[in-house]
């Protein structure tokens, strides 16, 4: 070790503190150390590190696992999902020397590799969509940085890049969107709205200094594995961290707010540009391969999946105009007005069931003859806060069974806060009978039945990118009162009311605003298209097919659940290459729209104050002010003994802040970045890191078990450029990672938990790799690869505060568990049941229990049953000969494998006596199936 001071004279502190740091071995630079001598048996260096520990211990390794449990375990540890059974018969009849190697890279390339891994990081982040504590309001836009981790891990983003882009991506690169969505990093813990902005000046001061402390455990314990917030109070109890340099840190990280915010300071660079430009081409291209492939499949899948051939896509959009009029009028609407007229008619036109006594009369100045959102034919008229559109009274819903609100919007600029009235009959506060507004971006369905009042708000939000097609729709008869954007239904926060309940409609005389109202509420900056009015609710294919036959609105998420809804039909099952296409063409999406202009929760920064030491963490007893810097002992072996200090005035720019300490913490001389990450590879392959204590590597962690192959793993890092990709290789082609996992009660007498892996460790599946993995193999995974996240609860706004009620069933579920809304208290019975960590606090490792609710959810949950059941009609589709062939099919489809004879003979009498299905729930059941040896 090299230590070179800078200082003028270090204090006797400072000595101390770096004579205390140079003794303990997380904070010396990693060693230097390369095995002498290769072990029998060892492909790389990882196994004579391993091998040579067990020799001490008098142990061998044991032998390599048999072929179908190697891909079992890989799938599982870099997918989270099972293999196909083609991939295993693929991998045990392959005889090449790199088999194994090939199925590795094939499986590390994979986007499914990003997404089980991004579940990881986003445990050690605490990542979460909702705000916590008492009124736990939604993040809409918190799911990018769950996309962005997904995004780095598949591109393989060197680690010292990803570190830098998620504490200061805003400051290093201001145009470029994927850098500033990075940010997300530093936001995304949970937050007091009310302790910061309702309480005293006193309950805002400590709420303020509590998520500062919590921010300053996050970036240190997450980087660093060190526990700096410890020393908010005093000098650390047991680490070489002063309370001074808790400050330092703290004021690094103070200008850091988190909130919505345009995921760029300026326009996009000529780099993003290009970037979005060879995106849309490799997309293009992949939706060419898929139309070829669609069409070489069936008519119908070509008719899903196939995009229209240019000549057909010019004749839809000559014939849109007629087309989408003829649709509309094919639902006898009450009242349509597709607002065509010129600039200087009065009236707007009503082509519905109603004629003219719903003709509207246009107000002053609404910018009329504009071209039409829908179609080049027609026209559309642009609203502004007091202009609106307002017929004469009408009877709406005299004999319906409810309404549907359809129109087209597009904003005009970002969606002003508080309401914007769009369509409805409101006149007083009471005085209305359907109405829909824009709440800052978010559609808001408004209605009075007899029972009362109700209201639900958009979880999604309109950007001002595009048009959107808009229904509101409610059903007198079940109460259900849902938003379709784009042709499908959104996920909805209760607002006012219950539901659902049934109700007579409460019609009014009053006449229908389009735009501002007569309750003096004004319209948003938007272009409105193509209004229409439905006494009764709309079936849902029917507004599917209005939103596409606007012709400028794709329904990604349509495409995937409309299939997914129609799997009995086994021309489906014919659709495997496409289903991967769309995978890899999902990914391309991801990509492009993290990289382009939009709204994310990240980083809303601002300059803060001077930072004071404050006496036992005290914010009413202040002393002396510091400057934002680092830690003095993590410093301790970089080629400066001064590298913790920024160099920075206690009122330096809040920018330049956060931009030092990520040099800081990223620099290539730190002695616990590197030894961080690799830790924690090799926990999440091995089930245990080298160092069991992943966010403690100081006196209060435990002691690496294999010491020089941590800092071999560690150095190795950095010099093959942080490449991450690089050490699950070594880790995973390693005769170590290869071993059975087959008890030795030798190896147990001498070494009970395994720590020097004379064996690999059997692990329970994660709870979302469990609810994966049985989406998977009943045939029910929607693969679809980023996007906004599904909502698996029902949310209901009581006064301020918003609450969850879990749901599990449901087609829109069905999706990878990564995609899940994670809302602080918000949590999923079946995951929770599987100890899926709480997002209020960071889980680096995650606990494991055996639990009798565990048991009870496998096998009597909604979950569980529904897909035992889809699992059965895979099966009879596949199979519908002899129980002996269903026994064999089911068997390979859950536990990739054939059955053995007494295996089978069992499984052929259970089926004499019960259903096929209660066959699928026991394998489902089974350890093989819930345990990877």
């Amino acid at each position: 070790m090299i230590l070179v001071s800078v200082a003028t004279n270090p204090s006797r502190a400072d000595d101390a503190l770096l004579e205390r740091a140079r003794s303990h071995w997380s904070f010396r630079a990693p060693e230097g150390i390369t095995p002498k001598s290769t072990s029998p048996g060892a492909r790389n260096a990882i196994d004579d590190f391993i091998f040579a520990r067990l020799r001490t211990a008098d142990l061998a390794p044991s032998p390599e696992a048999d072929r179908s449990t190697l891909i079992r375990r890989l799938s599982f540890d870099l997918r989270g999902l099972p293999p196909s059974l083609e991939d295993v018969r693929e991998f045990e009849n392959d005889r090449s020397a790199d088999a194994y190697e090939k199925l590795v890279r094939r499986y590390l390339d994979s986007p499914q590799f990003a997404e089980r891994w991004a579940r990881h990081w986003l445990d050690i982040v605490r990542f979460g969509e909702t705000d916590g504590f008492e009124r736990n309001d939604p993040r809409h836009d918190a799911w990018r940085y769950r996309d962005w981790v997904i995004h780095a891990i598949r591109s393989n983003m060197p680690y010292d890049e990803f570190v830098r882009l998620q504490i200061a991506g805003d400051v290093l690169r201001p145009d470029d969107p994927i850098a500033v969505t990075a940010t997300g990093f530093l936001t995304c813990g949970p937050h007091d709205w009310i302790g910061n902005r309702l309480g005293t000046e006193s309950m805002r001061q400590t709420t303020k200094q509590t998520e500062l402390g919590d921010l300053v455990g996050s970036v240190t314990q997450t980087f660093l594995g060190v526990t700096v917030d410890c020393a908010r109070c005093h000098d650390h109890k047991f680490d070489p961290i002063t309370q001074r340099e808790y400050f330092r840190v703290a004021a690094a990280l103070g200008g850091v707010a988190g909130g919505s915010r345009q995921n760029t300071t300026a326009e996009l660079s000529a780099t993003s540009k290009e970037s979005i430009a060879m995106l849309d081409d490799e997309i293009a291209e992949l939706d060419t391969i898929i139309a070829r492939t669609s069409e070489s499949v069936g008519d119908e899948l070509a008719a899903v999946y196939a995009p229209p051939k240019e000549d057909a896509a010019a004749k839809r959009k000559a014939e849109n105009s007629l087309a989408y009029r003829q649709i509309v009028l094919e639902d006898k609407p009450l009242a349509y007005w597709p607002l065509d007229e010129p600039a200087t008619a009065t009236q707007a036109e009503n082509l519905g069931t109603l004629g003219e006594a719903a003709r509207g009369t246009y107000g002053e100045n609404i910018p009329r003859g504009v071209p039409s959102i829908v179609d080049e034919a027609g026209t559309a008229a642009t609203l502004s806060a007091g202009t609106k559109i307002t017929t004469p009274p009408f009877e709406k819903l005299e004999g319906g069974t409810g309404f549907s609100v359809e129109f087209w919007i597009q904003l005009t600029g970002p969606a002003p806060g508080g309401y914007q009235a769009l369509v409805g009959d409101g006149v007083s506060g009471e005085d209305f009978c359907l109405m829909v507004y824009l709440m800052a971006g978010q559609i808001r369905a408004h209605l009075r039945t007899e029972n009362g009042v109700r209201a639900v708000d958009s979880i999604p939000s309109l950007p001002p990118d595009r048009p959107f097609h808009i229904v509101t729709r409610w059903d007198a008869e079940t109460g259900k009162l849902e938003i379709f954007i784009d042709g499908s239904e959104v996920e909805v926060t209760e607002s006012i009311g219950k539901l659902p309940e049934t109700g007579k409609p409460v019609s009014t005389a009053n006449p229908i605003y389009i735009g501002a109202n007569g309750r003096g509420t004004p319209g948003p900056p938007a272009v409105l298209d193509e209004i229409a009015i439905y006494d009764r609710p709309l079936p849902e294919e029917r507004i599917r097919l209005h939103a596409r036959s606007g012709g400028k609105t794709v329904v990604e998420e349509s495409r995937w659940d409309a299939l997914l809804e129609r799997l009995e039909d086994p021309v489906l099952d014919r659709a495997g290459k496409i289903f991967d296409l769309q995978v890899v063409r999902s990914a391309l999406e991801l990509q492009r729209k993290l990289a382009s202009i939009g709204s994310t929760h990240a980083v809303t920064p601002s300059q803060p104050k001077p930072f004071h030491v404050l006496a036992r963490g005290d914010f009413r007893r202040p002393g002396a002010i510091v400057s934002p810097g680092g830690v003095l002992a993590v410093g301790a072996s970089f080629a400066e003994a001064k590298a913790h200090d920024f160099g920075l005035a206690p009122d330096a720019p809040e920018t330049e802040r956060r931009k030092k300490l990520a040099e800081w913490i990223a620099d290539p001389r730190n002695p616990l970045t590197a030894r961080v990450i690799v830790n924690r590879l090799w926990q999440y392959h091995f089930g245990v890191g080298l160092v069991r204590t992943p966010n403690d590597f100081g006196a209060s962690g435990e002691k690496p078990s294999h010491p020089e192959l941590l800092d071999w793993l560690a150095r190795r890092l950095v010099a093959n450029d942080w490449n991450l990709r690089h050490i699950h290789e070594l880790i995973l082609t390693s005769t170590t990672y290869r071993q059975s996992s087959q008890r030795r009660l030798d190896a147990e007498k001498i070494d009970a938990e395994n720590r020097l892996l004379a064996r690999m460790n059997p692990r329970r599946l994660e709870a979302e790799a469990l609810r994966d993995s049985i989406l998977a193999v009943a045939g029910r995974l929607n693969p679809r690869v980023g996007g906004r996240s599904y909502l698996d609860y029902d949310i209901k706004k009581t006064g301020a505060t918003y609450l969850f009620t879990a749901r599990e069933v449901n087609t829109r579920f069905e999706r990878r568990s990564i995609y899940r809304t994670w809302a602080r208290s918000g949590t999923s019975t079946f995951l929770a049941a599987f100890d899926c960590p709480d997002t209020a606090v960071r889980s680096p490792r995650r606990t494991v229990t055996t639990t009798p609710t565990q048991a009870l959810a496998l096998l009597n949950s909604p979950f569980a049953n529904k897909h035992a059941l889809a699992l059965t009609a895979w099966v009879e589709r596949e199979v519908a000969r002899t129980r002996r062939d269903r026994v064999v099919v089911v068997y390979e489809r859950v536990l990739q494998r054939s059955p053995d004879a007494t295996e089978r003979s069992l499984a052929v009498d259970f089926l004499r006596e019960n259903d096929l299905v209660d066959f699928c729930l026991v394998l489902l059941n089974s350890n093989e199936f819930l345990y990877v040896d």
